[in-house]
């Protein structure tokens, strides 16, 4: 394979799974070099274990322009029945001609059995050796996992994950890619997990062996659900849709991923150590005995954790459990599962002797199940009093969505904080005194459950346009001011500005308040909050200018949008003609350029008109998507000759000749002028430009055909 430096670039990024990554590649003439850091994602609700995931840092996101841009990496997962415990791992990669030389780190103790095209160093590095097109590893890797977990979500014996030679469910592979390329434009990383024969992948864990997996399209998500034929699930998955499906409409807490993708885990020959599991941003695993109509709602205790996007503090560390311990009960309660009393009685597990002494927000005071059980008690005496001095109109959920936008980690102060913007100055002191005190709150009754709680709550809710809405998403720009909202992908160019109409809604029994938090890559640009009536809605507009290129994320609450910003791409002359080849001195002859923008985005061509050599009028053309449009330059001369006239659009450069007779009448006339074409630069093939000692007069005129926009420049 033959690779020729001309600009270098380096990335190094930790990879999972799924997704293209890339940095943005700047000017082509210095070398630039993009990092990835690692961050530890949580697995939540029955475990402390964590996973790393490569995060490119500021646009490191975007996608590459073209397959030929991308490296492919798979990472294929297979059984192995003699061997339980053990999972072997095949990895494949497709290089592009542009990559100059790839470096990957195992994890987790492997063992390399074969390679082709990759040497092997200690820890599990291979490098790749810059010759072989598809080059591919194979490891073999234990994958059982085991913690000794105690608390109201405990399991029987101690698994997490684990291979029982007939199936598996594990977590996948971590690899540590790094990779640099030559030529201009960037070199992206698609990233796959397989799994050889039967089996199923999620975003971070993965199910070898025979199953059935069943998808159900919900009002707000998709949830797939993998069972295997080694489960016997407890529940009908209809049942466990339904329950789940009702918590996604009834959280409006934001964090709502598209596809929630969770594993029936057999329970017949495996002790796990948890009753489920949650890890990644929407992957788990739920033990196939539990069931949906218990205050522990396992199915729900992990759902909840789907919808947690916030780092906390050690202070604030007990509401992460306490919310899905609380809201797995209080939600089965909702959808008439459980009557009042098993609610009741769930809740009463917080007033435990055996917790008199917890602080919640002092973890170092915590028996285990502290911040679930008390915890739970806590948020859902919170969650009681906010109702109360709002008239439903803010609950917990109001808090808890604004932590989920908090860019930092949630101090104690700042719980409180959102805990008194959202109700008041009670609801605060209620939150400060049983978090920052041993304090227990009462147990409240059915009648005082039902004033708090009777009245449906406000359900504040946020949607971003999509196909169907084409005016909602607009652009405005010197190349085009118009609507774009029913094209996808949304596609700009540098410095263009796009509007688009957000639509928040309350699909609640009482008037509530909003608080949209307009975003780009998690950083909030903009800010309205006001109130909304019951089953109303309002059409929030936001604007955001994008000046450099990159991949965006664009969200109000939890409605995403992605915008990808692109250099302009560069139109082309696909056409030139003169309205005449021959004339008389004191008369004009007509240039016409057709110029043409074949990307699907705006583009634009800088043309350089010249006769005999010399530069006399450049004009910026600026095209929309799939646009054309004629430019016209009027020339006179003031003296007899022929003359060379070119038009050079930075791509390619056309010529052709015109003569100009003294006086009298001339023979010939309108005509294409003999235009010949070729590549702009050296080694283009084109004659030279003999310089004409004679006073040339240049009048610029123009006409655009179709709109648009050009400017004129004077050298």
């Amino acid at each position: 394979m033959l690779r020729r430096r001309v600009v270098l670039a380096t990335l190094l990024v930790v990879t999972l799974v799924g997704g293209v990554a890339a940095p943005v590649a700047s000017a082509p003439t210095t070398a630039d070099i993009a990092t990835a850091s690692t961050s530890a994602d949580r697995v939540t609700a029955s475990a402390s274990t964590s996973a790393d995931r490569g995060i490119a840092g500021g646009n490191a996101t975007t996608t590459a322009a073209s397959d030929a841009d991308t490296l492919g990496a798979e990472a294929r997962l297979h059984r192995l029945p003699e061997r339980p415990g053990t999972i072997a791992v095949e990895l494949r990669y497709a290089t592009p001609d542009r990559l100059e030389t790839l470096k990957v780190q195992l994890f987790d103790d492997p063992t390399v059995e074969s390679t082709d095209g990759f040497s092997t160093g200690s820890g599990g590095n291979l490098t790749w050796d810059g010759r072989t097109d598809d080059p591919t590893a194979t490891y073999t890797l234990a994958v059982n996992r085991t913690l000794d977990e105690s608390g109201p979500i405990a399991g029987s014996g101690s698994y997490t994950f684990v291979d029982t030679g007939e199936w598996a469910l594990v977590q996948q592979p971590r690899l540590y890619h790094s990779w640099s390329w030559s030529g201009g434009g960037q070199v992206a990383i698609d990233r796959e997990t397989t799994v050889d024969g039967s089996g199923a992948v999620g975003g971070r864990i993965a199910f070898l062996g025979a199953h059935e997996t069943i998808t159900h399209d919900g009002d707000r998500q998709q949830f797939r659900l993998v069972v295997p034929d080694a489960a016997t699930m407890a529940e009908d998955p209809e049942d466990v849709f339904d329950s789940l499906n009702h918590a996604s409409d009834a959280l409006r807490v934001d964090d709502l991923d598209d596809e929630v993708f969770l594993i029936a885990a057999p329970t017949g020959d495996v002790g796990w150590g948890v009753r489920g599991l949650q890890t990644g941003d929407a992957d788990g695993w739920v033990r196939d005995s539990e069931r949906v109509d218990e205050p522990g709602n396992v199915w729900l205790h992990e759902y909840v954790h789907t919808r947690q996007d916030y780092e906390t503090t050690e202070a604030t560390r007990w509401f992460t459990e306490a919310a899905a311990t609380y809201y797995a009960a209080s939600l089965t309660l909702e959808q008439d599962r459980i009557e009042f009393e098993r609610f009741r009685s769930r809740l009463s597990a917080g007033r435990n002797s055996r917790y008199a002494d917890a602080v919640l927000s002092e973890p170092s005071t915590w028996p285990d199940g502290a911040n679930y059980d008390k915890g739970a008690l806590a948020a859902g005496e919170i969650d009681r009093r906010l109702r109360l001095a709002t008239d439903s109109g803010a609950t917990l959920q109001t808090p808890f969505q604004r932590m989920n936008e908090r860019g930092e980690p949630i101090s104690q102060a700042a719980f409180l904080s959102m805990v008194g913007d959202a109700g008041g100055e009670d609801p605060r002191a209620t939150a400060r005194r049983y978090t920052e005190t041993s304090d227990a709150p009462a147990l409240w009754s059915a009648d005082e459950h039902e004033k708090a709680f009777g009245q449906l709550s406000a359900r504040i809710s946020y949607e971003l346009p999509d196909v169907d809405s084409p005016d909602a998403i607009r652009v405005d720009g010197e190349y085009r001011q118009r609507s774009i909202g029913g094209e996808r992908p949304i596609t700009l160019v540098a410095d263009e500005r796009l509007s688009l109409d957000a639509t928040v809604r309350n699909d609640g029994g009482t008037e509530g308040t909003y608080d949209a938090a307009f975003r780009v890559d998690g950083t909030v640009v903009d800010r309205r909050t006001g109130r909304l009536d019951a089953d109303a809605e309002r059409t929030l507009t936001f604007d955001r200018t994008f000046d450099e290129p990159g991949e965006y994320e664009l969200s109000v609450g939890g409605a995403e949008l992605s915008v990808t910003v692109r250099e302009p791409a560069a139109a082309r002359v696909t056409d030139v003609a003169l309205d005449r080849d021959r004339l008389a001195m004191g008369e004009n002859v007509t240039v016409t350029a057709t110029v043409t923008n074949d990307a699907d985005y705006p583009g634009r061509a800088t043309l350089t008109v010249s006769a005999d050599g010399q530069r006399r009028a450049e004009r910026d053309v600026l095209l929309d998507a799939d646009g054309r449009r004629t430019v016209d330059v009027s020339l006179a001369f003031e003296g007899a000759g022929t003359y060379r006239i070119s038009i050079d659009d930075g791509q390619r450069r056309s010529e052709s000749t015109v003569r100009v007779a003294e006086s009298g009448s001339i023979e010939g006339g309108a005509g294409d002028g003999g235009w010949t074409s070729g590549d702009d630069g050296a080694g283009g093939g084109w004659p030279g430009n003999d310089t004409l000692g004679t006073g040339i007069a240049v009048v610029a005129a123009f006409a655009l055909l179709v709109g648009g926009a050009y400017a004129l420049r004077r050298p």
